[in-house]
């Protein structure tokens, strides 16, 4: 009897210990096989969103779905067995910034040059000029690489190129002709240009065909007594040239290693109007000054230029060539005292100089 009763008490203890925990066991076990499943279907809902392609994996996972993030591989991004396993399907990425174009520029510099200036049969100067230039360049929107020639003309890619240059030159040259010699004759010249452009760029390089007006003046100082042949004296007088041109051109910039970029340009230049002003009031006061107009003729430029980039800004060298060719200026009547006396014409001429620039653009 006793050993029955004993018995029982050892097994009421053992059912008071025991049960309970079991209790336990299985209220954990079920609330983890609860979750697991839970993560298991989300892992699975996204699975099926990625093969429907309705979920960025470039995007970060939003807080509190899941403990913590891990970086896929390209060996197991692909694989949705791996993705279940793995406590976050998201690739924690941060997109790389894209390198910003510079909205504005601006460009200042000197140059020098070797010009020539001639009048067939007349007269030609020669000399030296020297002289200081800058520009402004804005571009408020940066054009894409298109795919197709369509695209070159769609709402995402247009006119964003606005600059306007000016420079300023003087120098002195040497006079000769038929009826004798002049030396060390002040020039000076001055040029303002404003320009719009489309940029089109393509692999490695930028291409921007441009258009715009422009303004150049020239005034060349002839007075002096010159001795002729027949050991008469003439005297010369000051004259000045002014052009309104149509600029036409293109330019291009490709980039090479070590941050060095080279450039092309290529410009034809119309002449829309050109003013021919001879003051003859130098040789007798007497005169007046005689203005012919002139309305055809053309400017050609082109130029090579090598830019070296210092992050802060960048240097640059630039050879160049320019020309003009002006033909036969209209015929205007000389006065003299109030008194039509003869006529005049500026007579057809080119000049042509080269030189080179040497700048920095910021």
């Amino acid at each position: 009897m006793f050993k029955i009763f004993k018995i029982t008490i050892i097994s009421f203890i053992l059912c008071f210990l025991l049960v309970p925990k079991t209790f336990c066991y299985q209220e954990v076990s079920s609330q983890y096989a609860s979750e697991r499943m839970d993560l298991i279907s989300s892992s699975l809902d996204d699975v099926e969103r990625r093969n429907s392609r309705k979920i960025d994996y470039t995007k970060k996972p939003m807080k509190g779905s899941y403990p913590q993030s891990v970086t896929q591989t390209p060996k197991n991004y692909d694989n949705d067995i791996n993705r279940i396993r793995t406590a976050n399907p998201f690739r924690d990425i941060t997109p790389k910034e894209k390198t910003s174009h510079k909205n504005s520029t601006i460009e200042f510099g000197q140059e020098n040059s070797l010009i020539t200036y001639t009048e067939p049969n007349f007269m030609r100067e020669k000399g030296h000029m020297h002289g200081i230039f800058g520009s402004i360049t804005y571009r408020p929107t940066e054009n894409k690489q298109p795919e197709t020639l369509n695209e070159y003309f769609t709402e995402d890619s247009g006119v964003n190129v606005f600059k306007l240059d000016a420079k300023m030159s003087w120098g002195r040259v040497n006079y000769s002709s038929s009826q004798g010699t002049l030396d060390s004759l002040e020039d000076s010249m001055f040029e303002l240009r404003g320009l719009i452009g489309y940029d089109f760029p393509a692999k490695e390089t930028r291409f921007t065909p441009y258009m715009g007006l422009g303004l150049r003046y020239l005034k060349n100082d002839l007075r002096g007594t010159i001795v002729q042949p027949d050991l008469t004296e003439a005297k010369g007088y000051r004259r000045s040239s002014r052009y309104f041109y149509l600029p036409i051109g293109l330019d291009t910039t490709t980039m090479l290693q070590n941050d060095i970029s080279l450039g092309f340009n290529f410009e034809y230049d119309f002449l829309i109007n050109g003013k021919q002003k001879s003051h003859l009031e130098d040789i007798d006061s007497g005169f007046d000054t005689l203005t012919n107009g002139q309305g055809t003729g053309f400017g050609l430029k082109s130029s090579i230029s090598f830019k070296k980039d210092f992050q802060n800004y960048l240097l640059f060298i630039e050879p160049f060539y320019r020309y003009w060719n002006i033909a036969d200026s209209e015929i205007s009547p000389v006065y003299y005292e109030e008194i039509e006396v003869g006529s005049g014409l500026e007579p057809k001429n080119n000049s042509t100089e080269y030189g080179f620039k040497i700048g920095l653009d910021f």
